[in-house]
């Protein structure tokens, strides 16, 4: 009689990565790119993907952890930015994004209110002030980091969360992600995000 053994799990050792997946936009001729600090969290090596299929590195040249915001800079990069505008309640935005890691989406959507509100920052620690701008449509995960851009171009408000229930979500409205863009010249400190 033989008997044999069974592992629930495979005992030889292996190489593990992990990959954060999500959107952002280009918002500066000089290959500037935004998205959410909590998209590059712990990330070692920071890989952009345009929707042309052209990829690049990006180096982390700015965050801003209550506003979960991340400023990124891609040297060489030639794209056309998009314009930031404040955001207009009511007004239709598409909402664009790479959503559920697929592939590039655009949903329609509208712009609420912009409200500041008691909220986690991007580590979930703490309650931090933090102006939001509510944005009805369907806001999935991977969208983070993605624009609700409206009829002109102009980015109304930057993703960076869905509603727990229902469709709809938040973004960073242009105010606060124009004055992280203006403070990407001071050093910053990270924490995690290398």
């Amino acid at each position: 009689m033989s008997s044999a053994l069974w592992f629930p799990f495979d005992p030889r050792p292996r190489r593990f990565t992990t990959t954060s997946l999500g959107s952002g936009v280009i918002v500066a001729a000089d290959g500037t790119i935004l998205t959410n600090e909590h998209v590059i969290l712990r990330a070692s090596r920071i890989h952009v993907t345009l929707a042309d299929e052209r990829e690049f590195d990006a180096k982390l040249v700015g965050a801003d952890s209550d506003s979960d915001v991340a400023v990124l800079r891609v040297p060489g990069l030639s794209a056309r930015p998009l314009r930031l505008a404040d955001p207009k309640y009511g007004t239709a935005v598409a909402i664009v994004g790479y959503p559920q890691n697929g592939p590039f989406d655009v949903v329609p959507g509208r712009v609420g209110s912009t409200v500041t509100v008691l909220t986690q920052d991007a580590y979930g620690r703490g309650l931090v002030a933090r102006t939001v701008t509510s944005l009805s449509g369907d806001v999935r995960h991977g969208d983070s980091g993605g624009a609700a851009v409206d009829a002109s171009g102009a980015v109304q408000s930057t993703v960076f969360a869905a509603r727990v229930s229902g469709t709809g979500g938040y973004g960073i409205p242009a105010a606060v992600v124009r004055r992280d863009l203006k403070n990407t010249r001071v050093s910053v400190t990270t924490g995690p995000c290398t």
